[in-house]
């Protein structure tokens, strides 16, 4: 697979897409993990960083990265904690360019001081997840991480890789993947080396989905009693389609990125096209308030109420993080069969939808 140097040209409206998403997950992020009193020391990894930006001066993401935490760095410091950044990219020449322009960004921005919490590699990505210094960082409980991985293509995030990852402790991460080269290429040796193609049932009626069931293979590396949470965004561009996956151990962050996905795709929460055959603005049927995603969730989140399988409130708004939607949906659920009359409230009823781990727990039995 050829590497197309995106650095090189003017960046495409989709990468401009992904790079906004990639601002406003960490944007969500980062406060999150300031304010965990656990959480002494914050690393910021960008592993395939590129140059840092394109032909035009716009930014890529390790200034995207660094624009955002400039807003908390005084107050980083002030509580007493720390935060670093960690780029790399296996091109040397990108490298020495990222140095450059991250340097020119901080003068700019009147930051210099922060030029020493900036650590600059030019290093495979197989030998940087095998380095011991990044593998004691995934263990510590004292250390928050936020891994941007936008690779070219796919093979870097193999099965392997990503089994490592999600057992890390206090880490997030976000990749990019070609979903459409592994759909085309399942049955090559390039594929089949890092994926398990046996894992991946195709529809090759609906190219769109490729890349739902590349995320639906990720989640079915995460161990049975692991709790763990995934969600993707397809991105569109021609006949092609790719997108990025976000993984997460907490259901905090899970809300973060879902509440993103939302924000750009209004109907779905997980493409930059209509992926579910919504009715759009200007047709007959069209109602802002329909979501053929979301009825589809209410309709499995309300079986599984009166089937029993679902018996609290969290384990309800859980079910819908896992299902890529929000806490709400669940709660809408709830009140609709409750004031049907068809199941009864143990312990106080509360309609608290974000937070969820905070949100008080009741218990949910179905009406005989």
């Amino acid at each position: 697979m050829v590497k197309k140097d995106i650095n090189a040209h003017a960046f495409t409206k989709s990468t401009k897409q992904k790079l906004r998403i990639f601002r406003r997950c960490f944007r969500e992020w980062l406060p999150v993990f300031i304010h965990n009193k656990c959480i002494k020391e914050i690393i910021i990894y960008d592993l395939f960083a590129g140059s840092g930006t394109d032909i035009d001066d716009d930014y890529g993401s390790p200034l995207v990265l660094l624009d955002e935490a400039l807003e908390y760095y005084k107050f980083i410091c002030e509580n007493g904690k720390s935060i670093r950044f960690v780029f790399n990219d296996n091109d040397y020449d990108k490298r020495v360019a990222l140095q450059t322009n991250v340097e020119n960004f901080l003068s700019k921005k009147k930051q210099k001081n922060i030029n020493d919490k900036i650590s600059y590699m030019s290093e495979c990505f197989s030998r940087v997840i095998e380095n011991r210094y990044f593998s004691n960082s995934l263990k510590s409980q004292n250390i928050g991480k936020f891994l941007l991985l936008d690779q070219y293509g796919f093979k870097e995030i193999s099965d392997g890789v990503f089994s490592k990852l999600i057992d890390s402790k206090f880490t997030d991460f976000i990749f990019f993947i070609s979903s459409s080269f592994i759909r085309r290429f399942k049955n090559t040796p390039a594929v089949l080396k890092y994926l398990n193609k046996n894992r991946i049932p195709f529809d090759e009626t609906k190219p769109m989905d490729c890349h739902r069931v590349i995320a639906d293979h990720f989640r079915s590396l995460v161990p049975a009693k692991k709790e763990y949470y995934i969600h993707h965004f397809t991105m569109q561009s021609g006949s092609n389609y790719y997108g990025l996956i976000f993984c997460t151990s907490h259901t905090y962050g899970m809300e973060k990125f879902l509440k993103v996905c939302w924000d750009e795709d209004k109907k779905a929460g997980e493409a930059n096209f209509n992926i579910n055959n919504d009715y759009n603005v200007g047709t007959l049927f069209y109602s802002s308030n329909q979501s053929n995603k979301i009825q589809k969730v209410k309709s499995k989140l309300e079986k599984m109420v009166l089937s029993g399988e679902i018996s609290t409130n969290t384990a309800g708004m859980k079910q819908a993080l896992h299902n890529g939607c929000l806490p709400k949906v669940f709660i809408d659920v709830i009140i609709n069969l409750k004031e049907k009359g068809l199941i009864i409230i143990s312990g106080e009823f509360n309609m608290q939808a974000t937070k969820i781990h905070c949100a008080k727990e009741y218990k949910i039995t179905v009406r005989q």
